[in-house]
């Protein structure tokens, strides 16, 4: 994917522009952004947007030909309906949506809803892992580009490896201090202090964890993992669905 490699471009720019400083006075160092605040280019959210719409734009050709698998002619109102709770299963607006699907196949697309747990659908004799959750992340994504605003994305860090803080850390040697740290998540901005660890002088080498998110949005989840994360759980859901319904 051109978009995450262009992601992994900007992340590593990010790690170099972060200096390691010591303050000997205050017997502690630490690890500052030194640059100015990360540039998400807006093209990138137009990029999501297009891979978003494609995805979400599946389904409903899903539908359509089941449609016309059943003999019947499609409408405008048929498309893959995706729903958070069961109850709206059976309203009006989803009846019309799946208008002209054979009963069965409507009832592989009610298996493939959210409001159903984790899901492992039988593939070519095996079962495969099939997240229909995911199609509410895609929905919502979708409809944040369609009706609100581009889908802004942030750089930020979550955080670091291998280093372990707390008192149980050993110390440097049998008179120091327990080593802690006190860390910062989130979108980076020029100066920020990512790391401080209260001894000077014992090697430490952290990595930073930095990726780009989604902005926060309605939904807390839509900002938990990164954006290629969700772009690749989205594609693996309608590959999943769809490959469901090519078997029968």
């Amino acid at each position: 994917m051109a978009l995450s490699a262009d992601i992994d471009e900007l992340c590593a720019k990010i790690r170099q522009a972060i200096v390691h400083e010591i303050d000997t006075d205050a017997r502690e160092q630490k690890w500052v952004y030194r640059d100015a605040a990360p540039e998400v280019p807006m093209e990138w959210s137009i990029r999501v947007g297009e891979i978003l719409y494609n995805l979400r734009s599946a389904l409903d050709h899903l539908v359509w030909q089941l449609v016309l698998a059943s003999g019947n002619e499609p409408t405008r109102f048929n498309q893959f309906p995706i729903l958070d709770e069961e109850e709206e299963w059976t309203r009006s607006r989803t009846v019309k949506d799946l208008s002209g699907v054979s009963d069965e196949n409507k009832e592989m697309v009610r298996y493939l809803q959210p409001f159903n747990p984790f899901l492992q659908l039988p593939v070519d004799g095996k079962y495969r892992p099939c997240n229909a959750q995911v199609f509410r992340t895609l929905r919502d994504l979708c409809n944040i580009d369609k009706h609100r605003h581009l889908n802004l994305i942030l750089a930020v860090t979550g955080g670091i490896e291998p280093i372990v803080f707390g008192v149980n850390h050993p110390p440097r040697r049998p008179t120091a201090r327990p080593l802690e740290g006190k860390g910062r998540k989130g979108e980076i901005d020029q100066d920020m202090i990512l790391l401080t660890a209260n001894d000077a002088e014992q090697e430490l080498k952290p990595n930073f964890f930095v990726d780009v998110v989604f902005h926060s949005v309605q939904r807390q989840g839509l900002t938990r993992f990164s954006v290629v994360e969700q772009l690749r759980d989205c594609l693996a859901a309608v590959q999943g669905g769809c490959i469901l319904f090519r078997q029968r």
